[in-house]
């Protein structure tokens, strides 16, 4: 099932959300995108983080595939894995609020229940925008704040729910 939340949110609220998170999966660690021969650039301006409950490391799967040239690759078969991607995207700048996101498409069924556990609990902390179907913290002070995508939040969209 997939599961996905989009926010803007301040450092003190990332803070937040890792708590939360450490409270629901406990020890939380990176994982690799993938276990590919090939080095793949990230592009500057995209961050992408997996995480994996450190007790369930060994539950990540990869896919093998072929490429046209023969080339072996294994990516993260997300489905089968228990994992959280944690996304950005955007050059950060003085002032400027990025849209993050939380996703897990994961089949297992006891992480989803932890992922929809943590997205309840992460979500009472905001308020929904629906204008742009985005959750803004309440410790943005829209009336000064500026977001990417030219988008404008004022204090009425934080009012309506």
């Amino acid at each position: 099932m997939i599961k996905y939340m989009r926010f803007y949110a301040t450092k003190e609220d990332i803070k937040k959300i890792s708590g939360i998170a450490n409270s629901i999966f406990g020890t939380l660690v990176e994982v690799p995108k993938s276990i590919d021969a090939l080095p793949r650039p990230e592009l500057e301006d995209i961050r992408i983080c997996l995480f994996a409950e450190e007790s369930r490391i060994k539950d990540v799967v990869y896919d093998t595939s072929k490429m046209y040239d023969g080339t072996i690759l294994r990516p993260i078969d997300f489905v089968e894995s228990p994992v959280l991607e944690y996304s950005i995207v955007g050059i950060p700048e003085e002032g400027l609020f990025l849209e993050q996101q939380l996703y897990s498409c994961s089949s297992d069924l006891d992480f989803q229940k932890k992922v929809s556990k943590f997205f309840t609990k992460i979500k009472k902390e905001f308020k929904y925008v629906r204008k742009y179907r985005v959750y803004v913290s309440p410790n943005i002070d829209v009336s000064i704040a500026k977001f990417d995508q030219d988008r404008i939040i004022t204090e009425e969209d934080m009012k309506k729910n």
